[in-house]
């Protein structure tokens, strides 16, 4: 480094760590992230949130500087923070990709889910950290063995930090996004695709304007479309959002039915139907009314022990437990013992992994009320059943165009219709790819390359 470029770098870093900006913002977060304001974090129009926003932008302004002359490490230090079972698909291409190449290091993080009163999700936990294991994926435990400490992030010294969802007030204080950008650059690849009609887009908490969006580094947004909402009702007008694919479906085209349990599924049965619940049950949330648990799950299960030449493959929401019990619909013991019934018939099972991409393949049909599995199934080109109500929040533009494919259920016979038409139709084809401008195959290797870049 040259003597002038030797100053040049003195200055930025003193800029950066001494004029100010980190201690005020240190101060600010600390009032941000006590219990008063612990669920407020939303509230982006609050002086509080507008200052550490402003005091962000500064803050990445002058790491940007930086970086250009001091460089990242060698090799670069990702961190992927996932905290429930079957989000792990939208990290695993970028994990194996980053594994396999020497100048990443990358590391997958299992940190632990809090509910809105701030208590830990403990069985969510515990379930994330089983399918981590009986998948032999390398992790780290994001909390002790005790539940109580969690996981200082800072330890692992990370230059980025991968989120996949962009609510805050979930995650530990201190593995929250916003205090992890004062010393990482914060990443988000989103979980699912947003297909909800939100009214208020431009406002304080509106999706693509939240604070989480705009104290984000990069967020790799998951279509076009999505690319023009940032930029639309963005405070930093989508600046800092890109589409490069959307890793998620990277492997869709490769993933024809290598598991063996799916293999041995599809010999003995004459045809595979999902069932996919939402969580969102009757008015647990006002922003999203789409869930219909509480009304088919006794049909449902019914179904399922008369229709035996047919294997039914529930695969509940991650939270969909967490719905029944604040509704009041089950008690927790309630809901597992109705999943332990389920998977008491010979024909039924419930799944939770992470590599549900298998069981689109392997399937022949989808009954559903959850959201992003809208977009997620169309590209298998496969019947597709979804479970309306009355009172279900509007879709976007894109979400209403995913949701045209799809068959309508207003009631349990019009599911026991969709079932028998299902199992009188020849066999679909096993990933009969269509609509192509929803796959990109290259997703994992456009977002690596592109951090190698910076």
């Amino acid at each position: 480094m040259s003597r002038f470029d030797a100053k040049y770098f003195q200055r930025l870093l003193k800029r950066l760590y001494n004029t100010g900006i980190r201690l005020k913002l240190k101060k600010l977060l600390k009032v941000f992230l006590s219990p008063a304001y612990f669920y407020r974090t939303e509230a982006k129009s609050t002086a509080c949130a507008k200052e550490i926003l402003n005091l962000q932008e500064q803050l990445d302004f002058a790491r940007e500087n930086c970086d250009k002359i001091r460089g990242h490490s060698k090799p670069i230090k990702v961190l992927l923070l996932i905290n429930t079972a079957g989000t792990l698909n939208c990290f695993k291409e970028v994990y194996e990709l980053m594994l396999s190449d020497s100048d990443f290091l990358p590391s997958i993080i299992a940190v632990p889910l809090y509910k809105e009163n701030n208590e830990l999700d403990a069985y969510t936990y515990k379930q994330l950290i089983s399918s981590l294991a009986e998948q032999n994926i390398s992790y780290t435990e994001g909390i002790s063995e005790d539940l109580k400490t969690p996981l200082d992030l800072l330890s692992l010294s990370p230059d980025y930090v991968f989120y996949l969802d962009p609510y805050m007030q979930t995650y530990a204080k201190h593995q929250r996004a916003d205090f992890m950008s004062l010393f990482a650059r914060v990443c988000y690849i989103p979980y699912g695709y947003m297909m909800l009609d939100n009214l208020n887009n431009s406002s304080d908490t509106g999706y693509y304007n939240r604070y989480f969006h705009n104290l984000c580094w990069r967020i790799f947004c998951e279509s076009p479309w999505h690319l023009e909402q940032f930029k639309k009702y963005q405070r930093k007008a989508g600046r800092n959002v890109l589409y490069l694919g959307y890793p998620k479906n990277a492997s869709i085209a490769f993933n024809c039915v290598t598991d063996s349990y799916w293999k041995k599924i599809k010999q003995n049965f004459k045809k595979i139907i999902i069932w996919a619940p939402h969580w969102t049950i009757s008015d647990i949330y006002s922003n999203c009314k789409s869930g219909n648990f509480d009304r088919y799950c006794k049909d449902m299960l019914d179904m399922a022990k008369r229709t035996r030449d047919v294997f039914f493959a529930l695969r509940p929401h991650p939270n969909l437990r967490n719905g029944v019990i604040s509704t009041g619909f089950m008690s927790g013991a309630e809901f597992d013992e109705y999943i332990s019934v389920w998977n008491s018939n010979h024909n039924a099972a419930c799944y939770i992994g992470n590599d549900y991409q298998q069981m689109f393949s392997v399937c022949d049909a989808l009954i559903l009320d959850s959201i992003s599995f809208i977009a997620e199934f169309v590209p298998y080109n496969k019947p597709g059943l979804y479970l309306e109500r009355r009172d279900r929040t509007k879709l976007n533009e894109f979400g209403n165009r995913m949701l045209e494919r799809y068959e309508k259920a207003y009631d349990f016979r019009d599911i026991e219709r969709f079932v028998d038409e299902v199992t009188l139709e020849d066999d679909v084809s096993c990933n009969k790819i269509t609509d192509g401008h929803l796959l990109n195959n290259d997703a994992v290797a456009n977002i690596c390359n592109y951090l190698k870049q910076q």
